[in-house]
């Protein structure tokens, strides 16, 4: 007879999807879903595989959390727009007009590096990766940290009370996504996607670019900003009354844009500057993969400095599921 506890033979068949031959245990539910998560996501193509991986709760949680993304893509789109071909060919005055092209080359450099970091973040998977299952397997002696323990656990993996998984150390699960996330920071609305191990950098970059963006946009618009809401209709200018409407709300847009992310973006390099995530901000104790800052930021921008401001993955010690650690408190590995 087979004696064989449930979750030994869920482990096996789990072991099954990484062989050659492929799943072979039909009866295992979880092994199930995760053959059918892989066919789904090759069938229908990378964007509704990331709609579906994403907001897996329900179909009203998927299309409820999917209304800001495309709010800030709309939003993007129009402060191009409101810039570029606005601004620059209808408002700005006379003497400044030699410069158009500078302004429009400098703007549209910071949007394209903006939209970059946004899609970085929406499109990346910060789930727990497939090598850590396999390392699971094949690791007997793996070290857990103790049920309910809070606090820092460097080299120590978890137990998800709700994936009911082994995860990596600073994993922690979504309820929005509804799934463990690789050294989660938090679960992000606006790019309708969690910030983690995979997307931190962009996200980080996200917030400096578009800050950038926000304020090159406010400086150099500033003063026709000002003026065209106290003197419109202004004289000799070809501007109409729905055109300064438009530019006026982009302003205003590109105020409170700017704001928000000088105030993010300077709470998380303050973060990426010491190693640790908003989750793990105020914990007690010493934090034991704080390596001094330039460790810390090659960490999570990479290795090479000249890629720090580019939103591609870099070179780094770490793996995701273990962490390089301080003297005096291991060597990170579970």
């Amino acid at each position: 007879a087979d004696t064989k506890r449930p979750s030994e033979a869920a482990c096996e068949s789990r072991e099954a999807l990484y062989s050659p031959v492929g799943h072979q245990d039909a009866s295992c539910q979880s092994c199930r879903r995760a053959v059918a998560s892989r066919r789904a996501a090759a069938d229908t193509g990378p964007f509704r595989a990331w709609l579906r991986d994403m907001f897996s709760q329900s179909p009203v949680t998927r299309f409820v959390s999917a209304v800001p993304v495309v709010f800030v893509v709309v939003l993007l789109a129009f402060e191009l727009y409101a810039y570029d071909f606005l601004f620059v060919w209808s408002i700005l005055p006379a003497p400044r007009r030699p410069y158009a092209l500078y302004y429009i080359a400098i703007f549209t450099f910071l949007w394209v590096m903006t939209v970059w970091s946004f899609l970085q973040c929406a499109f990346t998977d910060t789930g727990i990766p497939e090598e850590w299952e396999r390392y699971v397997l094949m690791k007997k002696d793996l070290k857990l940290a103790e049920k309910g323990e809070r606090g820092w656990n460097p080299g120590k993996a978890t137990e998800c009370s709700k994936c009911k998984i082994k995860r990596p150390e600073r994993a922690h699960h979504c309820s929005v996504c509804g799934k463990c996330i690789l050294r989660m920071d938090h679960h992000c609305p606006w790019i309708g996607n969690c910030v983690g191990y995979e997307n931190h950098k962009s996200f980080l970059l996200l917030c400096v670019w578009g800050a950038a963006l926000a304020c090159f946009y406010v400086a150099t618009t500033l003063p026709q900003m000002w003026f065209i809401t106290k003197e419109y209709p202004v004289e000799g200018s070809r501007l109409t009354a729905a055109e300064a409407a438009i530019f006026t709300l982009a302003s205003v847009f590109a105020v409170a844009l700017g704001g928000a992310l000088v105030i993010l973006g300077a709470v998380h390099v303050s973060l990426a500057a010491t190693n640790q995530t908003t989750i793990e901000q105020g914990r007690r104790g010493d934090n034991p993969y704080d390596l001094g800052v330039a460790d810390n930021l090659n960490e999570l921008l990479g290795s090479s400095k000249l890629l720090w401001l580019v939103p591609v993955k870099g070179e780094r010690t770490s793996t995701g599921m273990w962490f390089p650690t301080a003297e005096g408190f291991g060597d990170g590995d579970p």
